[in-house]
């Protein structure tokens, strides 16, 4: 009995793989409620730090059930669906287990071990967590157990890709996770790191939100932005200065023994754009009941993207879904030069209105391009209410297939609705999650060969979505060939990130990830041909040049092979060498999940772990570079007793300074009492590894902190047993 309530969970855990949004929910386990309740994200913090190619970010959440009204003792399950930009790689997660202090790092299995695991875990009220990835790139973490009206913390490490330009370096962070969230923070945080290779790190889109500089009692100086909920809906980047080289170069190696990888970021000479002009009419329709996106911040946003994109050979014309009919922006098509939008832009005083007539816009976009020369493309922007299916409407339907096909429109659709999904109940196959439109939208794009964009779909946030669909837009006839080699030894295995047309596009950045045997300088020979104009390049990167590489520079080589290995997948045999290499390498594949198992399952408590969760931290207005004392601390690591070493200096008093020991998660362990040491030039006193109420301690790290009126001293401490 036990080995078929299993294989029909598998089954069904299998089957909701194949969906993806942002949402998250509140489960009982002792019913088959997919829907559950809306949960909450109570705290969020994200790190983030430039790796090259790619950002190196760590996501912290604190997940809530607020709104299930279940008592303490009943055991919950927590379920996230999310998406990250196209191209990112999963490389680690983090369990916080029950008491809040321990924290589990997880493991990778194959999908289906680590899907009988959770789901045997779940049945004996343990304390797991599985996240995978689903079949259309969304992911999904689940954990367990989550007591009513009660919290749990994880943490996901990812690499999301980075975008290029000779001014800087950005990425999105995937912030809309936190409009799942039924109660929406008031603040988030996100902290990076000085460097001086990524240096001036800010917020494009949001320049009211700066970084500050406080102390950390670990890592020294961080870099701390506390960014307000009403920026979570928001079109805003991480970026920082681009470090590149005087040839317009940025390389990074990573040594490590046998493997030895590269990182290469090149901007080639300018050329033709090379593709034929575009006749583009924008629609939009919104409900403001559908989604958490503010009309005038996408409006903003969609223009923006036309200033950047389009050029004097296109044409374009905005349609507005409006109480009173469709409501063209122009009568006749907008040339794409900067006069012509400036002009046209600033005479547009209203709007994306608060109404949806999905047909009534579809009919008139159509009509539109058949009175205006009978060829262009359709781009809609949707969170559009329900179209419901009487006889009439099916009519309509049918005529704007046929319409679509006799005049060669394509349709490509940016579905951003965030709110009112629902779950399909079907008798014959798996449920889903869905919403009402959705089959009619993917059959738009599909029977137009158009694109389709959506939470559903697997896609990023709409502000990715944008200039994602842009840079699909603008593919041509660009073909060249970028070869990598050294003067003593060669590259090989090479891959380029393609996000938003990168590596790809005309006059775009190519940003190339690969493995090298021998020594640098690094020979880059660049060849190309865009309408018929040659374009030659030979450079010589000196190894002065290039910078040395983080570890992450193997998981950011290792996502792009496992990723080529599942497309080439054609049997058993292949499918098990992915899995063998992800588990090796721990960087998540389709065919595999992390699984984090409490201790009495044999976990390892992950010592050092925490980082920034809740980082102790100073302000550093508060802190001077002479505090007065210097501690020493000896033997470190200790097993039993650690005697710590004050020195004081000249004219300092230590009944003016206090001594606190945290543990690694900004615990209050112990608070010294200094005004019963004798006040000289050193003082000493003994630890012995017990708290404020007399217990003995873990083993673990331990931070010394002494505070004075000039400011803090710290040390970390290590006790094992």
């Amino acid at each position: 009995m036990k080995k078929i309530f299993t294989l029909h969970f598998i089954f069904l855990f299998t089957a909701t793989m194949c969906f993806s949004q942002n949402l998250l929910r509140i489960l009982p386990t002792n019913w088959w409620d997919i829907e559950g309740f809306p949960g909450s994200i109570t705290e969020a913090t994200f790190t983030i730090q430039p790796q090259g190619t790619y950002m190196d970010v760590g996501m912290y959440l604190t997940i809530a059930d607020d709104q299930s009204g279940f008592p303490a003792e009943e055991w919950l399950e927590a379920v996230l669906d999310f998406n990250l930009p196209e191209g990112s790689i999963v490389y680690d997660s983090w369990l916080w287990m029950m008491d809040d202090t321990t924290i589990v790092k997880a493991d990778v299995l194959d999908i289906w071990t680590a899907t009988q695991d959770y789901n045997a875990i779940v049945d004996r009220q343990s304390d797991p967590s599985i996240l995978y990835r689903k079949n259309n790139g969304g992911y999904q973490i689940r954990i367990y157990p989550l007591p009513g009206s009660g919290t749990r913390r994880v943490k996901i490490s990812f690499l999301v890709p980075a975008i290029w330009s000779v001014e800087d370096v950005s990425t999105w962070l995937p912030i809309d996770i936190l409009s799942t969230s039924s109660t929406i923070l008031n603040n988030f945080n996100v902290i990076t790191f000085p460097n001086s290779m990524w240096s001036n790190p800010r917020f494009e889109g949001i320049p009211d939100v700066a970084f500050e500089t406080v102390q950390d009692a670990t890592f020294g100086e961080v870099l701390v932005a506390e960014v307000p909920k009403f920026y979570v809906n928001k079109p805003f980047k991480f970026e920082v200065d681009a470090p590149l080289n005087s040839d317009g170069v940025f390389a990074q190696k990573l040594d490590e023994g046998i493997d030895k990888f590269y990182q290469l970021i090149y901007f080639p000479p300018e050329l033709p754009e090379g593709y034929n002009p575009k006749k583009l009419v924008f629609l939009f329709d919104h409900n403001d009941s559908q989604t958490q996106i503010k009309r005038n911040d996408l409006y903003d946003y969609v223009k923006q993207n036309c200033e950047s994109n389009l050029t004097e050979d296109d044409q374009f014309n905005f349609i507005f879904s409006s109480p009173d009919g469709s409501q063209l922006l122009m009568d006749s098509w907008i040339t794409g030069d900067e006069a012509s939008m400036d002009l046209v832009f600033n005479q547009m005083t209203d709007s994306i209105h608060n109404h949806s007539d999905f047909l009534q816009l579809m009919e008139d976009g159509i009509a539109f391009i058949e009175n205006n020369g009978g060829e262009g493309d359709l781009v809609v922007f949707a969170s559009s209410d329900a179209i419901y299916w009487n006889s009439q409407n099916r009519d309509r339907r049918d005529t704007i297939y046929q319409k679509l096909t006799d005049n060669n429109i394509k349709v490509h659709i940016i579905n951003y609705q965030t709110q009112n999904f629902y779950y399909e109940w079907v008798w014959q196959g798996p449920d889903f999650w869905t919403y009402w439109n959705q089959n009619f939208y993917q059959n738009l794009t599909l029977s137009s060969a158009g694109n389709m964009f959506g939470s559903l779909e697997g896609t990023s946030n709409i502000w990715a979505n944008i200039p994602s669909l842009f840079s699909t837009l603008k593919s041509n006839d660009y073909n060249f060939d970028l070869h990598t080699s050294l003067n003593n030894g060669f590259t090989f295995d090479r891959f380029e990130q393609s996000f938003l047309g990168q590596s790809h596009n005309t006059n775009q950045p190519i940003l190339q990830i690969g493995k090298y045997i021998g020594d640098f300088p690094l020979e880059v020979n660049y060849s190309a041909i865009v309408d018929s104009v040659f374009a030659f390049e030979n450079i010589s990167i000196n190894p002065s040049d290039i910078y040395e590489s983080d570890t992450l520079a193997r998981e950011i080589w290792f996502g792009h092979h496992l990723r080529e290995m599942e497309n080439l997948v054609s049997g058993t045999n292949s499918i098990q060498e992915v899995i063998d290499l992800s588990i090796q390498e721990r960087v998540l594949s389709k065919y595999t999940a992390f699984l984090a198992l409490d201790l009495e399952q044999g976990a390892e408590p992950c010592l050092g772990c925490w980082e920034f969760d809740e980082p102790f931290i100073v302000e550093t207005e508060d802190l001077e570079t002479d505090s007065g004392i210097e501690i020493l601390a000896f033997p470190n690591p200790f097993t039993e007793e650690c005697t710590i070493d004050l020195k004081l200096k000249e004219g300092f008093d230590i009944d003016e300074a206090s001594l606190t020991i945290f543990d690694a998660f900004g615990k209050n362990i112990l608070t010294k009492d200094l005004n019963d040491l004798v006040n000289s030039k050193q003082t000493q006193w003994q630890w012995n590894g017990i708290d404020a109420s007399g217990q003995q301690l873990s083993a673990g790290v331990y931070f010394v902190i002494i505070q004075t009126d000039k400011g803090v001293a710290t040390t970390k401490l290590t006790l094992m047993k």
